[in-house]
């Protein structure tokens, strides 16, 4: 019916001031006050001025009296002003954020605090007065925790001027003052974090103290609520570095370290990990190795390029994914090939895994079966050779093989029986990436070709004997 009148030309301001204020009495559904502003109605009406209605509030106070949010939000999507004050018959100037304050709104106090309310001398007074009184069960609307959670809020999105909310505590009797409320509004004053920076709490999850990241002006309840902002806060974050010259993430109590793990453990992704070497895990058989080669900022996704020349974008919050960064640290460590010792004696130079990522093996034989970390002794999915192979070519007589140049997988050892090199598997079968020939396959072949061109072998012959001994025996 609403939207029928509305249509129908009806543009009666003062009728749809008061369709809209029983709209936001009467329910939480927002769609007749959207349409109501969508059809023209001013969102920064001032009743009073118009005459035509004794209440002391505008729209968005009237909001924040019944808790609509969801009105609250199609109001500042239309134009409200969230700064719009309302002078009452005795006076007393009135804002959309003092009207949530004293009803205990910490919701739609949030709210107008991230749309751009500033924070009055009166608002300071009406947020230290109401939650006081709350804390002393002398607020009809507002509980303790509730006044807690809201003065929390209030000096965390609003910031209000120190002077102002230290001369207005100062007026308080200690007797009148809560303690709580009391270290919230020390630690504001002395420019010291007093809240989780993500989630508000005032406590740790594990501890009664905050922790605290080393330029001393964001605390943290969790590693958690850490990781949430460090994509943020780390272009901001002046703290101490570390012997990595990367930031630690958290102190406790000033002066210990409690360090969270390492980078290559962190689920996420930056700008600067472009460059780095990355292993990407599918299961326990099958690990890919490649660098990152681009960080969409959107999505906090990473472009890989694989060594053997296949790319993907990976998703951090994806669970199934399983990566992890390759320092120089952890391929020292692996090392299989023995290439970092050759470094260290002089004997292989200019080498890094960037910029050489596979290197023969010094002893294949010695890879051949083997599992775990020995088994990954190159990329997880180097190339044999750029020649394509081609179909039909395949005169070879191994039985572990297809003519279509695909091997029996055997988890055991998941490697080209010819060549030694780790290959991918797909529907039970394990071939050479993108089907390339292997070398030490066609040696084999030509080798095979060969050998059926020459004479009959000298084992040949005494075997040809044998059959005729038989022969003559049977005569």
């Amino acid at each position: 019916m609403v939207k029928l009148t509305l249509e129908a030309g009806f543009d009666n301001n003062d009728v749809m001031y008061m369709a809209a204020i029983v709209s936001i009495e009467n329910s939480d559904n927002s769609t007749i006050l959207r349409l109501l502003l969508e059809h023209g109605l001013d969102p920064n009406m001032d009743p009073r001025l118009e005459g035509f209605v004794k209440g002391f509030f505008n729209l968005l106070m009237l909001a924040a009296e019944w808790g609509r949010i969801d009105q609250a939000i199609a109001l500042l999507d239309h134009g409200a002003n969230v700064n719009k004050t309302v002078v009452g018959p005795n006076g007393v100037v009135a804002s959309p954020l003092s009207w949530a304050l004293w009803y205990g709104a910490n919701d739609i106090c949030r709210l107008f605090l991230t749309r751009g309310a500033i924070p009055t001398t009166d608002d300071v007074l009406h947020v230290l007065g109401t939650c006081l009184h709350a804390c002393k069960g002398e607020h009809p609307y507002l509980s303790k925790d509730g006044a807690i959670k809201m003065f929390t809020t209030f000096f965390h999105l609003g910031k209000p001027d120190s002077d102002v909310v230290q001369d207005i505590f100062n007026s308080y009797s200690p007797s009148k003052r809560d303690p709580t409320i009391t270290n919230i509004t020390k630690h504001y004053l002395q420019g010291c974090p007093f809240c989780c920076f993500v989630c508000e709490a005032l406590t740790a999850k594990s501890r009664d103290k905050l922790l605290m990241c080393p330029c001393r002006n964001v605390a943290y309840c969790s590693r958690e609520c850490q990781l949430k902002h460090w994509r943020e806060h780390r272009v901001q974050c002046t703290g101490p570095l570390n012997e990595r010259r990367e930031i630690e993430a958290m102190v406790k109590k000033g002066s210990k370290t409690e360090k969270v793990e390492e980078r290559e453990e962190e689920r996420a992704f930056s700008e600067s990990d472009v460059g780095r070497r990355v292993r990407v895990i599918w299961n326990v058989d099958e690990a890919y190795e490649g660098n990152v080669e681009m960080f969409n900022h959107e999505n906090g996704q990473a472009h890989v390029l694989y060594d053997d020349g296949d790319e993907e974008w990976l998703n951090p919050e994806d669970p199934d994914t399983k990566y992890e960064f390759l320092s120089e640290k952890k391929l020292r460590k692996r090392d299989p090939k023995g290439q970092y010792a050759r470094v260290d004696s002089g004997e292989l130079k200019h080498f890094t895994c960037i910029d050489d990522p596979y290197e023969e093996p010094l002893e294949p034989e010695s890879l051949r079966g083997r599992r775990g970390e020995e088994r990954m002794w190159s990329s997880g999915r180097s190339r044999c050779d750029d020649d394509e192979w081609q179909e039909g070519d395949d005169d070879s007589t191994d039985e572990s093989s297809d003519k279509e140049g695909h091997f029996k997988l055997s988890p055991r050892n998941p490697q080209c029986p010819h060549c030694f090199k780790t290959f991918k598997s797909q529907g039970g079968l394990a071939y050479h990436v993108s089907q390339a020939v292997c070398i030490q396959r066609q040696k084999r072949q030509e080798l095979s070709k060969k050998e059926r061109k020459r004479a009959p072998s000298a084992h040949d012959k005494e075997d040809e004997n044998e059959e005729g001994h038989s022969r003559g025996e049977k005569k």
